[in-house]
């Protein structure tokens, strides 16, 4: 099962609005009859009115950029192969007492958000730690940039990005949008 967004924004602004196809209506459309400019169209309307209902107007004669594209995919097992993990440890108000232990820290080449010129990326090496799927527990949570290795692959974790282990072993992780600038 798979969902996919479009980070859309007016050029010149930094404010970008996550469209869901999710929220766009397929259903007056006979699906031969939706060709890419159609579907383009769609969005734009959708980004157009979200826009008037968040910020009560749209800007006329500007162009809408996409600023990113997401896919959430989720996958299903016909058969549910339950397990748990040990707990990390707690303080009394649930607080995890025992971090993560990486096994090396590593350079690594990141995608990184460019304060100076919104909306763009550039290249940067940056430390980051690695951890062994199997030595973390349930609760464990580890900041990006990072890498978790387990049997059968790597999930690289980026920047802006967290990893909690839940309590069957699996990795949530958590994107934290960019934060406007404010003067």
């Amino acid at each position: 099962e798979f969902s996919m967004f479009l980070n859309l924004r007016y050029s010149g602004t930094d404010t970008a609005l996550m469209i869901s196809v999710a929220e766009i209506d397929l259903s007056l459309y006979n699906n031969e009859t939706i060709n890419e400019q159609m579907f383009v169209d769609l969005f734009m309307e959708k980004f157009l009115q979200k826009y008037k209902r968040e910020f009560g107007f749209v800007l006329q004669n500007r162009d809408i950029l996409v600023d990113d594209i997401r896919v959430k995919g989720i996958g299903k097992s016909r058969v549910l192969k339950k397990r748990s993990i040990s707990q990390a440890r707690a303080d009394s108000a649930g607080n995890v007492c025992d971090e993560a232990q990486s096994v090396e820290t590593v350079q690594v080449f990141w995608e990184v958000y460019d304060a100076a010129n919104p909306g763009r990326t550039r290249g940067q090496w940056m430390d980051s730690e690695v951890y062994k799927l199997e030595d973390m527990k349930a609760g464990h949570s580890v900041d990006g940039p990072c890498i978790i290795i387990m049997d059968g692959g790597t999930v690289a974790v980026e920047p802006r990005c967290t990893a909690v282990i839940d309590d069957e072993g699996s990795i949530e992780l958590h994107i934290y949008p960019l934060k406007p600038f404010s003067a």
